[in-house]
């Protein structure tokens, strides 16, 4: 008697699988599907036409981008061989298994849709209650662009590469005519010719931005628009600064992408950018130091939004030097500060700063030169000591006593775990590090399926048990008719009279 199941090596054989028995109803990516179906999609779909091939269906080719953006499979590759092999995926692709080159295709063709899918998936959120922005965290990060910090290079550099590489060209050619060589080996170094002359064309272009744009001290060869910036380790690489806001629920209401490389003048735009997309306002704001800026502190004020941003050295108390700008007392009443050495500082002049867009007024006393603290408190070779005060300091005060209150400190307190949870899961979870595309639009474009495939997994958590799967309609259809049948059986008038009816019919 056998002893085991038929176990075939190298043979053929039949894969029999119920769908249902493998993928399971609560599937994250049924519900994935599920959301990408309710998604509008008119706008891409009117790009295709109905003469040649059928073309295979954009919310299935953005339920497996979205899905693999979820599970942290994003490349071309990856995604075609797990519609092969994966039975999420193939349940997804529904056994049509696309190549690489039609994912990637549909993904590069489509990359300016995306931020309107994200806008539809936080409307989505609403019926939810997910997206309440009211009370909103913003900060950004650095992920490395798909270029080489080697191929960043200042006009200078790019010349002498320029002209090695012309050298290069002029001795293979010399070479090429000197020598006897076969056809297949012409063919080859006419090959690697042509791949130097394709490099020169792309090194002179890049000359010629630098040439033109004054601003531009260095550029990418690779990605032009990927900058050399200092990444959170301390080193120097090409990144692009990502930017987010979210709410305590983690849900992600603005996402983009910039080329600075601080985050000092992102603060206005995420709030525009929450109110575009949501069409509502933010009543409290909580980001770190590095948004710091009194343009944002006077528009948030404006805006009337409750602003939790300290400021560098906010409640440092700089004890080691006793006559620091710090220690000298603002007295409003009298506009006018006093020193350390209770002397009087008034106000002289009001200057403007166009460069930073600051307006400041300098307050100084005329008891300096005879003070005898005039050499520990006056900069060197300077008489009297100046303090200057931009005039939204007052802004700024306000919000480092708010702060600093009790409530203020625990309010504060939950910034950290919403913003900081989101990019450690892109970031270690799924090991979005660096970016596949590149150029400034389809890098933003790539960050915006990130942020929305991370929504749609918080939202995925909110679909009920799939009998939702089936369309909406149809299930509101066989409800009623559920409970048109129960009423029907439980009324024995009415079950009399349907019995007669069906009688009559036979007859």
């Amino acid at each position: 008697m056998a002893k085991f199941k038929p176990y075939l090596v190298n043979k053929s054989f039949e894969i029999k699988l119920e769908i249902d028995e493998v993928v399971d109803k609560d599937h994250l990516c049924r519900k994935i599907e599920y959301l990408v179906s309710a998604l509008d999609t008119s706008d891409i779909e009117s790009k295709f036409s109905s003469i040649g091939q059928n073309a295979y269906h954009p919310k299935m080719m953005l339920s497996i981008i979205f899905y693999g953006y979820v599970t942290g499979i994003r490349s071309g590759r990856k995604l075609a061989q797990a519609c092969k092999e994966n039975l999420p995926y193939i349940y997804l692709s529904k056994s049509y298994y696309p190549q690489k080159t039609a994912l990637n295709k549909f993904r590069m063709e489509n990359f300016l849709h995306f931020q309107g899918l994200f806008v539809q998936v936080i409307k989505m959120a609403e019926k939810q209650g997910l997206a309440d922005f009211s009370f909103s965290v913003g900060d950004g990060s650095k992920i490395e662009a798909n270029s080489s910090k080697r191929r960043t290079k200042t006009e200078q550099q790019f010349s002498k590469w320029n002209k090695s590489l012309l050298d290069d060209i002029a001795d293979i050619e010399q070479e090429l005519e000197e020598e006897q060589t076969s056809e297949i080996e012409r063919e080859q170094i006419e090959k690697t010719i042509e791949s130097k002359k394709k490099l020169g064309d792309k090194i002179n272009a890049a000359i010629e931005v630098l040439s033109e744009d004054d601003t531009k001290k260095r550029v990418n060869l690779t990605d032009p628009d990927a900058p050399l910036m200092k990444g959170k380790k301390g080193n120097f690489d090409t990144y692009y600064n990502v930017q987010t806001v979210c709410n305590e629920d983690k849900f992600i209401g603005c996402c983009y992408v910039v080329t600075e490389g601080n985050d000092k003048a992102q603060l206005i735009p995420m709030i525009n950018g929450i109110k575009k997309n949501t069409g509502k306002n933010i009543d409290i704001l909580l980001a770190d130091a590095d948004y710091d800026t009194y343009d944002s502190i006077e528009y948030m004020s404006k805006e009337n939004i409750k602003r939790y941003v300290p400021y560098r050295d906010m409640n440092t108390a700089f004890d080691e030097n006793q006559f620091h700008s710090s220690h000298f007392k603002y007295q409003e009443e009298t506009d006018s500060y006093i020193c350390p050495n209770n002397e009087e500082l008034k106000f002289r002049r009001e200057r403007e700063d166009k460069r930073r867009n600051q307006r400041f007024k300098d307050y100084r006393s005329d008891k300096c030169k005879s003070c005898e603290f005039q050499k520990q408190c006056c900069p060197k070779n300077v008489a009297r000591r100046v303090i200057s005060r931009e005039l939204r300091q007052g802004l700024r005060d306000e919000m480092k006593q708010r702060l600093n209150s009790e409530e203020g400190k625990k309010v504060y307190k939950r910034r950290l775990h919403p913003i900081e949870s989101i990019f450690g899961h892109l970031k270690y979870n799924l090991g979005y590090t660096n970016f596949l595309l590149r150029g400034l639009e389809k890098v933003n474009a790539e960050f915006t399926i990130m942020c929305l495939s991370y929504n749609l997994k918080k939202l995925a958590k909110y679909v009920k048990s799939l009998n939702i799967l089936v369309n909406k309609r149809y299930g509101l259809f066989i409800c009623r008719f559920q409970a048109f049948i129960c009423k029907v059986i439980l009324c024995e008038k009415n079950k009399k009279k349907l019995m007669a009816n069906l009688q009559g019919s036979v007859h």
